[in-house]
């Protein structure tokens, strides 16, 4: 991906000779100009387009913000070369999800995801690469592909240890009775208010 969380951040190294990816059902999409009409469009504005290929199973979960979400993933372009592949590595990718350290085209797309959920994603140039490309194997303004499986989450959890003990209240109590309310809120409604 553009900003590795994890690997050496060098795509162009990271797959040989642009191997041609089979997307089976899906066939060669060829040049796809106008998104509309493949799969689903989750944002419904023509962007990115989502067709599953395989199901999540019953009560899986969806990712939020924060969580740490592990991938394995096929990138290529839409003349089926592909220019990176999780699998062929036997490394899953991780990244925290919708907080920009990855390409928009994934935080918005995997954030539709399902745990155990495996879907291709069809990405407008402005939610992957842009204008700027990525190296000699993504070209400027390229509309690209990524076959997504979800293969875990690892939920962000504010509510940790430090809050399990609620009747303690993690030690807040004791500071409530220090603080001061004179002068807070407006007087109609007490303190607070």
């Amino acid at each position: 991906m553009g900003d590795d969380v994890e690997g050496d951040g060098d795509m162009e190294d990271d797959v040989e000779g642009g191997a041609e990816f089979d997307f089976g059902e899906f066939g060669d999409l060829g040049d796809l100009g106008d998104l509309s009409g493949l799969g689903s469009d989750p944002f419904a504005d023509g962007k990115l387009q989502k067709s599953l290929i395989t199901a999540a199973k019953p009560g899986a979960l969806r990712p939020q913000l924060g969580d740490t979400v592990t991938v394995h993933f096929v990138g290529s372009l839409t003349d089926g070369k592909v220019f990176d592949d999780s699998r062929r590595k036997g490394e899953p990718y991780k990244f925290p999800l919708g907080l920009g350290r990855v390409i928009k085209g994934w935080d918005q797309g995997v954030a539709t995801m399902l745990k155990g959920e495996r879907a291709l994603f069809t990405m407008a140039p402005d939610l992957a690469y842009g204008d700027e490309g990525a190296g000699w194997k993504i070209p400027k303004n390229a509309t690209i592909r990524f076959d997504i499986e979800l293969l875990d989450i690892d939920e962000l959890d504010p509510m940790d240890d430090d809050f399990d003990d609620l009747d303690g209240l993690g030690g807040f109590a004791e500071e409530e009775d220090s603080l001061s309310t004179e002068g807070c809120g407006r007087e109609d409604v007490g303190p607070g208010g």
